[in-house]
């Protein structure tokens, strides 16, 4: 029994041996310096393929039939072969990737939750929690209201009135941003793709921005006027990193139309006298010798 085993391993052991020896014969020939292989076998359309990845990159499609090993021209075919590897062997399924929002819903959330009365204070020595403030006059109104306000705009001028101007702007955005936040969520949900995620780093990026301009405004930074405000960024560079990992994760799906086209282009640039009809026999040659045989695939 053990004999039998035995030779039962040594034959497979052969098989894949040789197997593996004609892959490479197909592929060296069409490595150029310095680069590398990897080989992932694709069953697809109960039909086996090999998609190779040189520098891990997909750039070639393989059929095997009998012994030898046919180079895959149908882009169709390419697309299946793809499509197969991102999503069974990748495990590409933007509908569980998209799940991984609620975690950037839930830190977007946490980062108002916990802005809540941070600016009142200032508000309150510039006068615009009482007053309108959204070009310098009205600015300048609402800082004459308040004694310390109305004397720092007197000693500094019109730049004073400039950092609150640009103080109050940033706070309405934040506020704006805030009301968005389920509206946003819901469309990236329903888009799910890249677009829809490009929009929600632009909101988080935006949400970012003005809080780290109220931060450093220098009613705080250089003139004291203001206590230091201090938001929860670590909130919103989580949901950033969540949405890149995401971004990341699905993105070969999604640029899928564009690996197929780039395999095809290496396909039939790579060898210098490769031509294209339909249906023709290609016969590969490196260095005068033969070394493999193909039919091209119609593509229709």
């Amino acid at each position: 029994m053990k004999k039998v085993l035995f030779l039962v391993l040594l034959l497979v052991s052969i098989h894949l041996i040789i197997a593996n020896a004609e892959l490479q014969e197909t592929v060296y020939p069409y490595l150029k310096t310095g680069e590398t292989y990897k080989d992932k076998t694709v069953r697809c359309e109960n039909q086996k393929y090999e998609l190779i990845l040189i520098n891990d990159k997909e750039t070639f499609v393989l059929e095997k039939r009998g012994d030898r090993y046919y180079f895959v021209e149908d882009k169709e075919i390419i697309y299946d072969v793809l499509n197969w590897y991102y999503v069974n062997y990748q495990k590409i399924t933007p509908e569980i990737q998209f799940e991984n929002l609620y975690d950037v819903k839930e830190d977007i959330e946490h980062f108002f939750e916990d802005r809540k009365g941070r600016e009142d204070e200032c508000e309150q020595y510039t006068g615009i929690d009482r007053l309108p403030c959204y070009d310098r006059d009205t600015c300048l109104v609402a800082c004459r209201t308040v004694y310390i306000c109305d004397t720092y705009s007197f000693g500094i001028g019109m730049d004073f009135i400039d950092l609150i101007l640009d103080f109050k702007q940033n706070i309405d955005s934040l506020d704006e941003a805030e009301t968005k936040q389920e509206e946003i969520f819901n469309e990236t949900m329903e888009g799910k793709d890249l677009d829809a995620l490009d929009k929600y780093e632009v909101y988080i990026d935006e949400i970012k921005t003005s809080a780290e301009d109220i931060e450093n405004n220098e009613m705080i930074t250089t003139y004291d006027f203001c206590p230091e405000i201090e938001y929860s960024i670590e909130d919103l560079t989580s949901a950033k990193t969540t949405v890149s990992e995401i971004r990341e994760t699905i993105n070969p799906l999604f640029e899928i139309n564009n690996t197929v086209d780039y395999i095809y282009q290496e396909t039939t640039t790579r060898n210098p006298d490769f031509e294209s009809p339909e249906g023709a026999i290609k016969i590969l040659k490196f260095g005068g010798r033969i070394l493999n045989v193909f039919y091209l695939i119609d593509s229709e």
